[in-house]
């Protein structure tokens, strides 16, 4: 597979952060199933456009985890803490969406701050990627 194109990834990238605000706005109403949902997105968007910054892709959100770990935390380009918290938002995802479990507020709080640094980390590696071009411009 070829690299994706700048715009395509930028296009991610976008998704990634209007993922945060929305999290952001369904935390502050109280939908914190909703938010939690959105949080994980986001992250997938992010993790989906530094994939695509080496031509890598998958249809599957499976496979999108699976070439994040594979090529960036087990090839130690990122901390293992970044591919940890991608798996326990995807189970925290799986929850929200598919059972009736409730969340606490305090802990959604802090699924949004770490989804905040784990999209601004991969944002600032595509930046790298793209040769220092800011991403979502």
């Amino acid at each position: 597979m070829s690299p994706q194109g700048p715009e395509q990834i930028r296009s991610r990238l976008h998704e990634a952060q209007e993922g945060l605000s929305e999290a952001e706005l369904l935390l502050q109403s109280g939908y914190l199933r909703a938010a939690v949902s959105r949080l994980y997105y986001a992250c997938f968007h992010a993790a989906e456009a530094l994939l695509r910054t080496e031509g890598l892709e998958s249809k599957k959100h499976s496979g999108v985890r699976s070439l994040f770990e594979q090529h960036w935390v087990a090839s130690g380009k990122l901390p293992r803490e970044m591919g940890k918290f991608y798996h326990h938002l995807l189970d925290s995802r799986l929850e929200a969406d598919y059972y009736s479990g409730g969340f606490e507020r305090s802990a959604v709080e802090r699924l949004l701050n770490e989804a905040r640094r784990f999209v601004n980390a991969l944002t600032a590696e595509v930046e790298k990627k793209l040769g220092g071009k800011s991403p979502l411009t």
